[in-house]
């Protein structure tokens, strides 16, 4: 067998019994990169056993043990070297009397950095810490500040009431010698109404519940509770009757009946009047019990509310056809309407744009995951990704995270100096690696892996296809024995996608919300325990612009500062960022106007979210949407690379659309010339209630990577050849063939044990790929010079 040598910290020590038996293997990790860890405990005696055990009795399994092996096999023009820990989780000490004779057992695993970033990709933290999880400092973190653009948002509202009330409007009370101060309440009723579902609410604006029927500036049905003036629209329906109960009424007179919406500032002055019904009645002759009914729908728009203006739903009558009775009453006079409301229903909607738009602070995708990281293990900058790299023009790098707390400008962690409360600027980042990768991986459809640069390792964050790349790295011939299968545990038939319901953590009804879930269907035969077989990759990220729009608003109303805690504070956003430079003439006749400015604006790239209204085509009733570039359609055709597998075998190979929550009705169309790396072609419009197939996706994204078939087989392989397959070019193909069968399929596990110095057998098992690569001459171009999409 090939020649070994192994140093611990530093220092040579004997080769650790059951050295003979080891096993390299390369599994495919749930990440989709290939990790290589070692099967075999190994047991150290002498020299090693003494040094593992002086550090074991001070540290425990804390203590830190390099483990460095070398060979004489050699690949790549190179020797092997690996480099790793020892893992003391599993020492074991073996005494022989009491001599310095002893044997033990320790695990071997990765290098530090790769352990650490194993072990903690799920803990909490916060991407402001100023210490690593080992508790040495670390640089703060700097955000990048950004224009967010105002977008509309439709708001709704309903109410009825939930039983008949019966109420008298009085011109005189009975009893009264002296002319009569005519005030309102003598004479006009509130609509007893109470609001069900309504997005005027809390600092929005002010809905309430009336109280009884009578009236008063309080007891209204809505107040603008913002700093810029509001257009609402409504409409209304009521059903009653009324009739007279007076005494010596005077022949001929009549009466006036009208149901209205009334608009009036804090103090009560009156300021708007807008009629909804009006009818004359009968003469006060009619005998008392004399019922004279209504029923009627109206629809008011443009009902204009000023700051600090109320809406109010009333109704009031007056006599001889007047506004107010001015008739004077003796002490037996009363004049009463009897008024029965049987059914109210009320709908209040607007197409609200706001009025300003305002920054926030956030961080490109590559910015976080390398600040994830960095907290992580200490070690920075250890993320390379092409597909998010800014400089080099990633396909993705102009998408941003941040959270509500940054979207609204919080302010939190206050504290007392001087006696002076004080706002701290950090708001702080709590999450996780494994959270944010998991959301981003269901938004882009993305891998990792650990790679090696030369001189230490980092890792790799690529579009899934990068680990399953369309060229063959080896090929073997003649294999006498291979197993197929179908790998029906792959299969799925209920595929949801989108995102989930944390948007709705907030007071947007979001009837026209697109950043929502979708459920496809497909025509296949997997089950799961004798039911559909579910995928759901929804992604815990929030896109939705009613969640992004509701958040920033928070820092304009007045009712609110936006200082007090809101749900979706500490939940990961996402927002598209120009990738090119932006100019406006007239900067404050766009979405992106702040408070005094005006004329022309240019943001660099990357410093301003991209409006709906700056891409070919949206159909959506309300403006300047967040996220177009990331809807649930654009997201199932980025992921049809990967779930276009489930269509394997069909006649029909698609994602049937079935269902979604809102607009799914939406359509867009994206042009090439501003946005590069999209799945749909330039100009193409696709609505949200589409199936996916490969038709409609471009031609370089329209094949899926592989087939639900599984491979195994082994062949006679020197180390040497297994570690260039399994540490070089492991993203590349297999092939073999046996007979007939020609297969290609990507390597999900590979073990190779040594027999000797010039080889020994691997076991594969692979997942058969889609694509056929053509077989010629060996892949030369290392994954370490770049990868994009479509190249």
């Amino acid at each position: 067998m090939a020649g070994w040598s192994f140093f611990l910290n530093g220092t040579e020590v004997e080769e650790p019994i059951g050295w003979d038996a080891i096993e390299f293997t390369a599994i495919r990790m749930e990440s989709h990169g290939i990790d290589q860890p070692f099967s075999t405990e190994v047991k150290f005696y002498e020299r090693g056993a003494k040094l593992i055990k002086a550090l074991y009795d001070q540290y425990f399994i804390n203590a830190e043990i390099s483990i460095q092996i070398t060979s004489d096999v050699g690949y790549g023009g190179e020797p092997y070297e690996f480099n790793g820990m020892l893992n003391l989780a599993i020492y074991e000490e073996f005494n022989v009397c009491d001599t310095d004779s002893w044997e033990i057992t320790v695990g071997i695993i990765d290098d530090n950095f790769r352990e650490q970033f194993k072990a903690r990709q799920d803990v909490e933290i916060d991407l402001y810490s100023l210490k690593d999880l080992n508790g040495n400092a670390i640089d703060p973190l700097v955000m990048r500040e950004i224009r967010m653009h105002k977008q509309e948002l439709y708001l709704a509202a309903s109410a009825r009431n939930y039983a008949v009330q019966f109420s008298y409007l009085s011109s005189v009370p009975l009893g009264d010698t002296a002319p009569y101060p005519w005030g309102y309440p003598a004479y006009v009723n509130v609509m007893p109404v109470f609001w069900e579902n309504s997005d005027f609410k809390g600092s929005f604006s002010g809905t309430f519940d009336t109280i009884g029927s009578a009236f008063s500036n309080t007891n209204i049905i809505f107040q603008n509770n913002s700093d810029y003036t509001r257009t609402i629209n409504a409409s209304v329906s009521i059903q009653g009757s009324f009739n007279w109960a007076s005494i010596a009424a005077p022949d001929g007179a009549t009466a006036n009946v009208r149901f209205y919406i009334r608009t009036f500032d804090s103090s009560g002055s009156f300021d708007t009047f807008y009629t909804l019904f009006n009818t004359d009645l009968a003469t006060f002759s009619v005998p008392l019990g004399s019922d004279v009914t209504f029923d009627f729908t109206t629809t008011v728009s443009g009902i204009t509310v000023l700051p600090d203006y109320r809406v109010a739903l009333l109704a009031y009558w007056g006599e001889g056809g007047s506004i107010r009775p001015s008739l004077e009453r003796d002490t037996n006079t009363q004049l009463d309407l009897g008024l029965t409301i049987e059914n109210v229903c009320v709908t209040m909607n607007e197409q609200n744009p706001g009025q300003y738009a305002s920054t926030t602070e956030c961080m490109t995708i590559g910015e976080c995951l390398n600040r994830l990281v960095y907290v992580i293990t200490g070690q920075n900058n250890q993320i390379r990704s092409d597909v998010f790299d800014e400089t080099g023009n990633g396909c993705y790098w102009n998408s941003a995270l941040t959270n509500g707390l940054k979207i609204r400008n919080a302010k939190t962690n206050n504290e007392i100096a001087y006696g002076c409360l004080v706002d701290d600027e950090s708001t702080g980042y709590k999450t996780s690696f494994k959270k944010i990768f998991e959301g981003l991986d269901r938004i882009f459809c993305l891998g990792w892996a650990f790679e090696w640069n030369g001189t230490e390792w980092i890792i790799r964050i690529e579009p899934r296809e990068f680990f399953y790349q369309n060229s063959i790295s080896q090929t073997f011939p003649n294999v006498g024995e291979v197993r197929t299968m179908a790998k029906v545990d792959m299969l799925a038939n209920n595929i949801q996608l989108g995102y989930d319901d944390k948007w709705k953590n907030i007071a947007v009804s979001g009837q026209w919300a697109i950043h929502t879930d979708r459920n496809y269907f497909v025509n296949n035969r997997a089950m799961n325990e004798g039911s559909s077989a579910k995928l759901d990759i929804k992604s815990s990220i929030i896109a939705e612009g009613y969640a992004i729009e509701f958040s920033r608003r928070l820092q304009f109303l007045r009712d609110d500062s936006g200082s007090s805690d809101r749900p979706n504070d500490w939940e990961t956003f996402i927002i598209w960022l120009n990738r090119n430079e932006l100019e406006f003439e007239n900067v404050e006749d766009t979405a992106y106007g702040v408070r005094e400015e005006s004329g022309f604006k240019a943001f660099p790239p990357g410093q301003a979210s991209m409006s709906s209204n700056l891409i070919t085509y949206s159909s959506s009733p309300t403006g300047n949407l967040y996220n177009i570039f990331h809807t649930p359609a654009r997201i199932a055709c980025r992921w049809w690379k990967v779930l276009g597998m489930h269509t394997y075998g069909l006649t029909n190979p698609r994602l049937q659309f079935q269902v979604g929550e809102y607009q799914t009705a939406y359509a867009s169309a994206i042009s090439d010339s501003s946005e590069p790396c999209i799945q749909i072609p330039s100009e193409v419009t696709i609505a949200e209630n589409s199936d996916i197939y490969a038709d409609i996706i471009v031609p370089e994204a329209a094949e899926y990577l592989f087939k639900p078939i599984g491979v195994e087989f082994s062949y006679p392989q020197s180390l040497c050849d297994f570690l260039t397959l399994s540490q070089d070019e492991q993203y590349r193909k297999v092939r073999l063939t046996s007979g007939s069968l020609d297969i290609q399929g990507f390597i999900t596990e590979a073990t190779n044990q040594p027999e000797d110095a010039s080889g020994g057998t691997t076991k594969f098992i692979l997942l058969q790929a889609n694509q056929l690569a053509p077989t010629g001459a060996a892949f030369d171009t290392g994954f370490d010079d770049g990868f994009t999409i479509g190249d």
